[in-house]
This record gives structure tokens, C-alpha cells and sequence, in this order.
């Protein structure tokens, strides 16, 4: 495309979002207060983060008159004893040809306000925390005794005044030692040791596996100099940000050194590794060492690479979704929205994304084990899930045990299908040759095992006139499947096909 195109495009474009009427809505302590801001209105940022980072908003507006300074919120602390607390719902939308498309931003509480001049302006800071039940700031020292992170979320969610969402897998625990923590920094460092994600929004306290939102599909494409964006900004992690791989060693007392492995997406086989190494971290058997390594470097490399984007306001927009980058080199691909800022003022109303990594380093891929070469293939029945299907339990009624927990090796459908048939044709030759390596395995392990061509990009195994598929999505409870144990062992194996 010349650059006049390109041009003539965006110009085209800005038109377009500048025929778009900013329809924002405000409540405060449930009174529609919408008109009486947009009149002294200077600026409202709206800041929606997929975790780690709290939700806010600011709003800023000049008081020439002073009546925010001298009757406004001199009354709101009068009646309400403090400022702080008092209650902000925001939405945020736009109106184009009579019709308006709104979107709840989320319900805030005023944390602080500052006034200064000349000119006289207001700002009014407000966050996603309530201040009831001092989540945030109030140190406690408890044991949690026979709890999951569900149950613990709960708790601490309810004596907050929030409601719990939980989108993941869950976990038990033994007992659990919360010394001298607030209760949101004791529950993050759970959620980041179990590699879950942590916000709160909207009154709700969420706990969700990044990782399970991996494979939905991207919300929109932004393609090379298509006008969509009026600014664009890429960037990669230094070298002692943007990890390529990473090893975890453990000197067990009982069993030894066990090391677990992950590698990114950007790995190449050649000297120029940045490795992360972590040696802190107690881990029971070589599968929980390589689930360990792949989190803390996929949570290492969340904000390594990024590109941040302004578009015309789009109230449908917000952390957590995936955007497709096309025509960007490196940086194309499909990238989480890891903080969604919606922004207005006399200018009118944007939206500026920031992206986080290629969403293939939030799955637990296929890569990420390696099969050894003295190998055992197994036929069991799985009876137990955990880690929100990554890994199972299987029971093998013929050698009549029940595993450990193996992790799955599962082949996403995205990874080879025709819409990135050519930026993924590196990831495809890995999924057939990783996929080749289990077929040579079971055919030559498993007795009766007959592998054929079936005209697709795999072969298929055949067992006791029984289909043996390649893992697409992750099996579920009571699914037959077939396990490699690459040592002989019946604890260091993978679940690797599922029999139809």
C-alpha cells in the first residue's frame, strides 16, 4: 500500500471516530452525577489491567467557581465522614447515528482527592478496592488449615464485601501460613505460586488461569498501516527481562536433584540463551518441576515484549481479550490485552491497549516435555483432574496402580490450522514431528499398535480396531487414554493420545 493510501485511510478513519459522540455515564453513591461532570470535565481515565495491578480511575475537572471545592465534596465528607470510600460507578460508550453502545467500566471507591490552582482544578483518584475489610492494607497473621484456593478466595472475598469468581482448576492445601500479610497480598502470592491470575473489578474478586483463555479467539485484527490505530508503539524486554527458556533445580533431600525445564516460542537451539535459572523453588517430581518452570517464565515474559496501540474510543474492549497483530515481523501473532485504557477529554474519546507476550508461551504446549528413550506405553483410565486439565491421574487396571499426576501433552488446533498456516508453519513442523516421535513410540511399545496414513497432516494408530487421536483439547474424567513412561517408571510420564 503507497503511503498516500495509507494516508487518505487514516484520515478516513479519524473522521469516522470523530462522527462518534462520547456516551459516558457516572454515578456516584448511585446518583446519576453524568451531566454535572462532563460541564467542568477536563479528563477521565478509565484503567481496566488484566492482573497484578489494580483497576482505577481518575477524573480531573475544573472548579472556577468553586463549587466542587466549597459545597460538593465538602458535603460528601460531612455526610459520609471521609471522602474516601465514597462509591463511583462508570460506563463507558459512544452514540453514532442515534443509537448508543455502553459498556460497564467497573465500580470504583474513592481512595484520595486534590485540589489546587490557578486555574482550580479537582482530581479524584479512585480505585477497584473497597475500602471495607482492609484487603489491601491491613496486615493478619492466620493459618489456613485444610482450605483450597477457592475457599480462601472466598473468605477473603466475603470479608471484603466481594463476590468470588473462580475460572480455574483448584487447589488444597495442608495448611497455609499467612504472617503478617494483607489478605490481597497472602491470596496473590498463592494465585502466583499456583501460576493463576488475581484482579479485582466491579465488586467481584476473580481468580482465573491466563493460560485457559489462550486459545479463544482474538477480538480484532490490527493489520500493518491499516488505519485503525492513531498511535503504535513496540517493544522488547532487555536481556535481563525477556527470558528464551528457563530451569528449575531442586536438590530433594530424599530423591535427588530434579530439574524441570520450559522453553519460549523465541527459543533457538544456539548459544544465545538468556536462561532463567530458579533453585528456591520445592518441587516433589519432574512433571511439577517443568509445570513450575513454564509459569514463572511465562510470568517473567508477560510484559517482555509488548505494543501498545490508540484507537478511537470502543467501549468493547478490555483486559484479558486477545488481538491478532498481522504484518508487525516479530511482534505479529496473538496477543492478550494485558491493561486497557479508556480515555477521555476535550479531545474526544480513545482507547489505548497494551499487549503482552504471544499468547503460545499461556498454554501448556506440547514442547515442553521431552520424551526420553527408554520408554513404556501404557492404556489407562483417567479418574482425577487437576490444574484445570493439564494434568490427570490415570488408572492402569492391568498393572492395577493409579499414577502420580502426569502432565498432558495436547496439540492445539491453532497452532496448524489455515488462517496462520504461514506464520505458524514453525510451530506446525514441531507439533507433526512431536506427534511422529508418540506415533514410533506407541507402535513400537504398545502391542498390537497399527499405524496408518489417513490423509491429513498426521497418521493415525490403530489399537484393537480402537482410533488413537493426538490430544486437540484436553481429555476429561473417564476418557481412555494412552500415557508414555519415558524412564519405565510409574511416576515421570505424559498422557499423550486419547482412544475413541
Amino acid at each position: 500500500m503507497a503511503d498516500s493510501d495509507i494516508y487518505s485511510k487514516q484520515i478516513e478513519y479519524q473522521k469516522e471516530g470523530l462522527a462518534r459522540r462520547s456516551a459516558w455515564k457516572l454515578k456516584f453513591d448511585g446518583v446519576d452525577c453524568t451531566d454535572v461532570v462532563m460541564r467542568d470535565m477536563l479528563s477521565i481515565d478509565i484503567t481496566d489491567n488484566e492482573s497484578e495491578s489494580i483497576d482505577d480511575l481518575q477524573i480531573k475537572v475544573a472548579d472556577n467557581d468553586g463549587k466542587w471545592v466549597q459545597r460538593w465534596l465538602t458535603e460528601s465528607i460531612f455526610v459520609g465522614a471521609s471522602v474516601r470510600g465514597l462509591q463511583v460507578e462508570a460506563w463507558v460508550g459512544v452514540e453514532k447515528d442515534g443509537k448508543v453502545v455502553q459498556q460497564k467500566a467497573g465500580t470504583f471507591h474513592v481512595d484520595s482527592m486534590k485540589a489546587g490552582g490557578p486555574p482550580s482544578v479537582v482530581n479524584i483518584k479512585a480505585s477497584s478496592l473497597p475500602a471495607k475489610g482492609g484487603i489491601a492494607d491491613e496486615k493478619r497473621n492466620k493459618a489456613w488449615e485444610g482450605y483450597t484456593l477457592r475457599g480462601i478466595g472466598a473468605e477473603i472475598a466475603g470479608k471484603a464485601g466481594l463476590s468470588l469468581v473462580y475460572d480455574a482448576a483448584d487447589i488444597s492445601y495442608g495448611r497455609r501460613e499467612q504472617n503478617d500479610m494483607a489478605d490481597l497480598a497472602f491470596l496473590r502470592a498463592l494465585c502466583h505460586e499456583a501460576g493463576m491470575c488475581l484482579k479485582v473489578s466491579d465488586m467481584q474478586l476473580i481468580i482465573f488461569d491466563a493460560r485457559s483463555y489462550a486459545d479463544q479467539p482474538s477480538v480484532m485484527t490490527i493489520s500493518w498501516m491499516d488505519g485503525q490505530y492513531t498511535k503504535w508503539d513496540l517493544e522488547t524486554g532487555s536481556r535481563d527481562i525477556l527470558y528464551d527458556s528457563c530451569v528449575l533445580r531442586y536438590a530433594h533431600p530424599y530423591k535427588g536433584l530434579i530439574e524441570g525445564h520450559a522453553e519460549s516460542d523465541k527459543y533457538a537451539d544456539n548459544d544465545y540463551h538468556n536462561q532463567l535459572v530458579i533453585t528456591n523453588r520445592r518441587v516433589e517430581s519432574v512433571a511439577e518441576a517443568n509445570e513450575i518452570a513454564l509459569q514463572e517464565l511465562r510470568l517473567k515474559n508477560d510484559f517482555g515484549e509488548c505494543a501498545t496501540f490508540t484507537l478511537p474510543g470502543n467501549p468493547g474492549l478490555m483486559a484479558g481479550q486477545n488481538v491478532t497483530l498481522e504484518g508487525f515481523g516479530y511482534w505479529s501473532g496473538k496477543h492478550p490485552i494485558k491493561c486497557c485504557k479508556h480515555k477521555l477529554s476535550s479531545r474526544g474519546y480513545t482507547t489505548e491497549i497494551k499487549l503482552g507476550g504471544d499468547v503460545s508461551m499461556h498454554s501448556s504446549g506440547y514442547g515442553d516435555y521431552t520424551l526420553g528413550q527408554s520408554q513404556v506405553v501404557r492404556i489407562g483410565t483417567i479418574v482425577d483432574m487437576d490444574d484445570g486439565g493439564r494434568r490427570a491421574r490415570v488408572k492402569f487396571t492391568q498393572q492395577d496402580f493409579i499414577s502420580d499426576w502426569l502432565p498432558i501433552i495436547h496439540f492445539p488446533t491453532w497452532f496448524i490450522d489455515d488462517e496462520h498456516k504461514t506464520k505458524r508453519a514453525s510451530h506446525k513442523h514441531k507439533v507433526e514431528e512431536k506427534w511422529t516421535d508418540i506415533l514410533d513410540s506407541i507402535g513400537g511399545n504398545l502391542t498390537g499398535a497399527e499405524t496408518k496414513l489417513d490423509g491429513s497432516h498426521f497418521h493415525d494408530i490403530i489399537w484393537e480396531d480402537h482410533e488413537i487421536d493426538r490430544l486437540e483439547w484436553f481429555p476429561d474424567i473417564n476418557n481412555r487414554v494412552v500415557c508414555i513412561f519415558p524412564t519405565g517408571s510409574d511416576t515421570h510420564g505424559y498422557v499423550v493420545g486419547v482412544i475413541k
